[in-house]
């Protein structure tokens, strides 16, 4: 009898935690609703979800990164945790406070420094001061520990979906999609608004013709030696970041064969369009040569100078002696390292092409 009796006891405390969590489960989604638009002001909304619309051939995750305005985040996907926490360190906080603290110990620091009897006394001060207004100014900006670990509530702004069609539309050119166009709607609901962005991609645009103009043919066969290894190629589908990255791609390329002085100012890709018909396109690049100069320079090293001891101090009046060794000058107070060593693994050889790597 007294098992069954205990039994049912914890049986009973069982079901009356159970309910409780669920209660409370129930009463947190309740508000959830509210926990948004609870905090808007009049006239205001919740901009409470956004989706883009587009065919597969377009990558949404990609373009979703580009929102100008997003909504809050949500416990679960469920429960505006995040504006709710905003909003609690937000009535705590008083930034005015913040503000006339900062003050205070400016004055109070400045009073110290100027009757500081030391330079060195003075850069410690200095040095405290700058660390308790950083601080200050942190909290000035971002608000109190509640306000940082959540969200101010996120108001709908129509002029920011509007630059986010815009953005959106600027990122299918970047790929090709030089037909693209992205139209927003969105609907209303309990002053929440939900919207939608259609994407009209159009038909990719290929690389039919890659054009180059490069008056300095030394240099063009620099370029020309492993065609592999460019980012652009034939039949591929435009893409300015490839564009981007082929001229960074050249650029060291070319300071990696002793051009020192090559910027990638000088490479400049022109786009045409209009000549072929079926989405193909002609790109052009052009490498000019430097102004006066009818083509590039080409450096190799002429000296190589090692100071093995550069931070040493002098002892006495003595000074560094230059020894030269292996075609590399070495500058020491003392001859504390090896040459032969050093010269092993030094790979920069007098009289060769320069590299930047």
């Amino acid at each position: 009898m007294n098992l069954a009796f205990a039994l049912e006891i914890i049986k009973t405390t069982f079901l009356k935690r159970v309910a409780s969590y669920l209660l409370a489960g129930c009463a947190v989604i309740a508000l959830n609703g509210c926990y948004g638009t609870k905090y808007l002001q009049e006239n205001q909304k919740l901009l409470h979800r956004q989706n883009i619309e587009a065919p597969k051939t377009v990558n949404k995750s990609t373009l979703a990164d580009l929102y100008v305005q997003k909504p809050n985040k949500k416990l679960f996907g469920l429960f505006n945790s995040q504006a709710w926490m905003y909003h609690l360190g937000e009535t705590r906080f008083s930034k005015q406070k913040f503000i006339d603290k900062k003050t205070k110990i400016e004055e109070k620091f400045t009073k110290k420094i100027t009757n500081a009897s030391s330079a060195k006394r003075k850069d410690n001060l200095q040095f405290r001061k700058k660390k308790k207004l950083d601080g200050l100014d942190y909290k000035i900006e971002n608000g109190n520990h509640f306000m940082q670990w959540g969200e101010a509530v996120s108001v709908y702004d129509s002029i920011k979906m509007m630059l986010t069609v815009e953005k959106l539309t600027n990122a299918l050119l970047v790929k090709g999609f030089f037909r693209a166009k992205v139209t927003a709607t969105f609907r209303e609901s309990n002053r929440k608004i939900y919207v939608t962005y259609h994407v009209k991609s159009g038909p990719p645009y290929l690389l039919d013709t890659i054009l180059y103009e490069v008056p300095d043919e030394r240099l063009f066969a620099v370029i020309q030696e492993k065609p592999e290894e460019s980012l652009v190629r034939k039949d591929e589908q435009f893409d300015q970041d490839k564009i981007t990255k082929e001229r960074e791609r050249i650029d060291y390329l070319l300071k990696d064969n002793g051009y020192f002085d090559f910027s990638r100012q000088y490479i400049d890709f022109q786009v045409d369009t209009a000549t072929l018909k079926n989405q193909k396109v002609i790109l052009k690049m052009e490498i000019r040569n430097p102004s006066k100069l009818d083509h590039h320079r080409q450096f190799r090293i002429d000296s190589i100078t090692f100071t093995t001891d550069v931070n040493a101090k002098p002892f006495g009046k003595s000074k560094r002696v230059a020894v030269p060794y292996e075609n590399i000058t070495f500058n020491y107070y003392r001859p504390e390292y090896s040459k032969k060593i050093l010269t092993q693994r030094t790979f920069i050889k007098r009289d060769s092409i320069y590299n930047r790597t």
